[in-house]
């Protein structure tokens, strides 16, 4: 502690300089601040749990004779069944009923979960709710007398502020209920994971902390200077699997939306509108003649959708939501996730350049699509044009996107072909050229016929520009 006093006595004198600061009130300000971390230690720790998944699976010869694997059960407590544990994680309670907050991927599959307080006590916990979309899920346990945790709110964060995560990591291997502290500061706000890392989870709007994160922190929570929960631990960034300094947390006010759902054991609601969107690059701005930047660009709007409803079309770009700009797809998708299902909203956009503002109903969240992969098909010749190898929509296609859906399927691209560097990948299906509609096998061979130079390809996922 004396070094780490002396190397924060001299950052503020370098920030500071000697005329503003003595060291006795150098000396004064760093016990302070150690004062504050302690007090959160004490504050929040006896709160913050370990959890431990189990599965039972059934081994050995006994599992072959029911009746003689019951006998032996009941006469001499022997089975064939065996608990392995398949997960550690952390979580953190939230009131005096033993309701615990933690992440999906913690208890996800689980036959059995075990609690553990700092104090040394164990419960059974049973999840009452869970959501793998914002991976988050609550644990209850029958306990009295537990210490509770205050959520604080998540949007009042800036970047520099001092946080503490507070979790069990190496659980396996620290056998100990005293959960660990590690100290840092908000590296960066709103971050978002790469699609490939967040199967199906929404990892879009996260803190991003050099607060210690490591194996067994997930579910943990994120805390202030005040003792507030601010985030829930998720995920980490390294490539040895401990902590490189780059741990990420749910924001508090996010899992707010859905907490009270998750305790009654009911689905979750959150916004939705019904949109697939894409940032606006120079080269698609270009393409569609846009006059702005700004913005997000629609690129799919779903049938019967809130969107739909209200008039939304595809080549669209919105720029507003009750007047507040829209600068990007995250900051869109953030704001609709926290609006409850059946609020009215001033939604602007712009249309062949004319801006418009209509009013658009919040509708409730359902399951997205997942982008369909190609299969093995044999005896098919697939048209191939600037590195794309497509074919009529397969059935699966069909069962993805809907029975109406129209277009050609890609089987594959050229990874050395410009249309892979634009972004188009197998599973794709393509509905446009440069503006001009595609139905199918034939439709596309007519267009590609007539298209020169770089061209603006629609597909399910979006516009790309191929040159």
């Amino acid at each position: 502690m004396k070094r780490i006093t002396t190397t924060f006595l001299l950052v503020l004198f370098l920030i500071l300089g000697p005329s503003r600061l003595s060291w006795s009130d150098g000396v004064e300000t760093a016990v302070e601040l150690q004062e504050a971390f302690i007090n959160v230690s004490n504050q929040v720790g006896p709160a913050v749990v370990s959890i431990s998944t189990l599965k039972v699976r059934s081994g050995g010869i006994l599992s072959v004779d029911p009746y003689l694997d019951e006998f032996l059960r009941q006469f001499f407590g022997s089975s064939s069944e065996e608990k392995v544990r398949t997960g550690l994680g952390s979580g953190v309670v939230i009131d005096s009923e033993g309701n615990i907050l933690t992440n999906q991927h913690v208890v996800a599959n689980a036959d059995e979960i075990e609690v553990r307080l700092p104090d040394g006590r164990t419960f059974t916990g049973v999840v009452t709710g869970s959501d793998k979309r914002l991976d988050l899920a609550v644990v209850k346990i029958a306990a009295e007398n537990v210490p509770v945790a205050k959520l604080g709110n998540s949007d009042e964060l800036k970047t520099g502020q001092w946080v503490i995560a507070i979790g069990n990591p190496f659980g396996h291997l620290i056998a100990d209920p005293q959960p660990t502290l590690t100290v840092g500061v908000v590296s960066a706000l709103h971050r978002a994971l790469p699609s490939a890392l967040s199967r199906g989870t929404y990892y879009g709007d996260l803190i991003q902390t050099d607060a210690a994160i490591n194996q067994g922190n997930s579910g943990g929570p994120l805390v202030n200077i005040k003792g507030e929960v601010i985030g829930i631990n998720t995920a980490i960034l390294s490539p040895s699997g401990t902590s490189a300094g780059l741990g990420f947390a749910i924001p508090t006010n996010l899992a707010k939306v859905i907490l009270e759902n998750l305790k009654k054991g009911e689905e979750s609601r959150y916004g939705w509108v019904g949109v697939w969107i894409q940032p606006i690059t120079k080269e698609v701005a270009e393409q569609l003649e846009l006059d702005r930047k700004q913005g997000v660009l629609v690129y799919r709007v779903e049938k019967e959708s809130p969107a739909a409803k209200m008039g939304l079309k595809s080549g669209d770009v919105i720029i507003a939501l009750n007047d507040e700009e829209i600068k990007d797809t995250r900051g869109l998708i953030r704001r609709i996730f926290k609006l409850k299902p059946g609020t009215k909203v001033d939604l602007t956009y712009v249309r062949n350049g004319k801006e418009i503002e209509k009013e658009l109903t919040i509708g409730e969240r359902r399951g997205d699509g997942r982008a369909v992969q190609p299969t093995q098909r044999e005896k098919t010749e697939a048209v191939q044009w600037r590195g794309i190898a497509v074919e009529d929509l397969p059935e699966e296609a069909m069962r993805e996107w809907g029975a109406d859906t129209t277009g050609v399927f890609v089987t594959g691209v050229k990874q050395s072909s410009a249309a892979y560097q634009a972004g188009i990948r197998p599973g794709d299906v393509i509905d446009e050229i440069n503006n001009q509609s595609i139905r199918n096998l034939k439709e596309f061979y007519d267009v590609i016929k007539t298209v020169k130079k770089q061209v603006l390809v629609h597909t399910q996922r979006g516009f790309f520009v191929v040159k």
